[in-house]
């Protein structure tokens, strides 16, 4: 394990794609903001303990849904009413998948 120190409002990138940022410090506890592509699963451990043991229903369906993903699609689709509606029975069978 790579330790660093870093103070509030630095840095650090890994494999050039994802930023963590140090955003609050103090009273032994640190806040950071991470910054990854939309492909990139970010939790935090207990969460992905959860999703390993129970299996993605237990995550809200925010974080099932590519939001950007989803973006990119719709602007594929501007104009494509039957495509929309598709995309649309999608996101609403996730959001029941999910037991949310």
């Amino acid at each position: 394990m790579l330790v660093l120190s870093r103070k509030v409002g630095e840095r650090l990138v890994i494999d050039g794609g994802i930023i963590v940022e140090v955003t609050q410090a103090g009273g032994g506890k640190a806040k950071l903001g991470v910054d990854a592509p939309p492909h990139i699963s970010v939790n935090r451990e207990e969460v992905q303990d959860r999703v390993i043991t129970e299996g993605s229903k237990t995550l809200p369906y925010a974080q099932i849904i590519d939001a950007e993903y989803l973006k990119s699609l719709l602007r594929k689709m501007k104009g494509d009413k039957a495509g929309l509606a598709s995309i649309q029975r999608e996101v609403q069978r996730l959001i029941l998948s999910s037991g949310v």
